[in-house]
C-alpha cells in the first residue's frame, strides 16, 4: 500500500472521530436531555382520552344538579294514611312548625269574642262538607250517603273539621253573653244539663279526647325557668312536625259539598227505604 493511500485513510478516520466527538459534546451540553417527539398515534389517543374525560365530568356535574333541582318534596311515611282510606291523603304534606306561646300572649284565636274573631273561628271549618266520586266512595272503610240531588256525589267530612267545629262550640259556652243558648233550670235552680246543647258539648269534649288520643302527638315538651322566677315550668311553644293546614283546606275547597241537599222530600228513594226498615237502613249506611 502506498503512503498516499495510508495518509488519506488516516485523515478520513480522524475526520469521523472529530464529528462523533462534536456530536457527543452537543448531546451532553448542560446535561439537558433531548426530548423525543411523540408519534402521531400517541397524540391522537391522548387527545381522545382528554375529550372523553371532559364529557364525563360535565355529564356527572349536570346529573347532580338536575337531581338536586328536581328532587321531590320529602314525604314522611305515615302509617295512618295506609290503614283506613282517605280521599284527601294526596293533600298531606309535612313541615316543622313551632307552636305559638298561648298563655301570657294571645294568638289570633284567643281573647274576647268579636266579629273578626268569630269569622276566624268559623273559617276553620268553612269547607267541612266534601263531595267525592263513585270510585273514591267505594274505597271508604265505611259506606256514606250521596247528595240527594246528585247520586254520583258522595258526602264526607274530614274529621279535623268536625273537631274544630266542636272546639268552637265549647268555646262559645264560656261566652254566653256573646253566644246565648237556651238555658233551662231544674226545680232547685240548677241548670238542666240534659238539654240538646249540653249533649252536644259533652259529645264534643269526648270526640276531641278520642282524636287527641288517636293522633298521640309524642313531641317532647321541654322545661324552662318560669319568666316570673317561680320555678321550672313546661315550655309549651315547642317545635312539632305538622301537616300543612293550607294543603288540607285546599283539598276541601276543591271538593266543597256545601250546596248538597240533606233534607228528605217525598219521592226520595232513601226516605222510602228508611220508612220500610229504619234500623236496617242505618246499619247499611245511614247516619247515627
Amino acid at each position: 500500500m502506498s503512503s498516499a493511500v495510508v495518509e488519506e485513510k488516516f485523515h478520513g478516520e480522524l475526520s469521523d472521530s472529530a464529528r462523533d466527538s462534536e456530536d457527543d459534546s452537543l448531546l451532553s451540553n448542560g446535561d439537558l436531555p433531548v426530548p423525543r417527539r411523540p408519534s402521531s398515534t400517541c397524540q391522537g389517543i391522548w387527545s381522545r382520552v382528554q375529550t372523553l374525560t371532559l364529557y364525563l365530568t360535565n355529564i356527572i356535574t349536570l346529573s347532580v344538579l338536575l337531581a338536586v333541582v328536581l328532587r321531590p318534596t320529602r314525604q314522611v311515611t305515615d302509617p295512618s294514611l295506609d290503614g283506613v282510606y282517605s280521599p284527601a291523603a294526596s293533600s298531606v304534606e309535612y313541615y316543622v312548625h313551632r307552636f305559638e306561646s298561648a298563655f301570657y300572649n294571645r294568638t289570633a284565636y284567643m281573647g274576647t269574642p268579636s266579629p273578626e274573631l268569630n269569622d276566624r273561628w268559623m273559617g276553620l271549618s268553612e269547607y267541612g262538607l266534601s263531595k267525592i266520586n263513585d270510585d273514591q266512595a267505594k274505597r271508604l272503610y265505611e259506606p256514606t250517603m250521596s247528595n240527594l240531588d246528585n247520586r254520583s256525589e258522595h258526602l264526607v267530612t274530614l274529621d279535623v273539621f268536625h273537631q274544630l267545629h266542636c272546639l268552637f262550640s265549647i268555646r262559645k259556652y264560656f261566652w254566653p253573653e256573646y253566644y246565648p243558648y237556651d238555658k233551662k233550670l231544674n226545680a232547685d235552680g240548677t241548670e238542666d244539663k240534659t238539654t240538646l246543647d249540653w249533649l252536644h258539648w259533652d259529645h264534643c269534649i269526648d270526640s276531641i279526647r278520642q282524636s287527641l288520643m288517636c293522633s298521640g302527638d309524642i313531641t317532647p315538651v321541654v322545661y324552662h325557668i318560669d319568666p316570673r322566677g317561680h320555678g321550672i315550668f313546661p315550655k309549651l311553644q315547642g317545635t312539632h312536625v305538622c301537616r300543612k293546614w293550607d294543603k288540607i283546606v285546599e283539598w276541601a275547597k276543591e271538593h266543597d259539598g256545601s250546596d248538597s241537599r240533606f233534607e228528605f222530600k217525598e219521592g226520595d228513594a232513601e226516605l222510602d227505604l228508611y220508612r220500610l226498615d229504619p234500623q236496617g237502613y242505618l246499619e247499611k249506611g245511614g247516619s247515627e
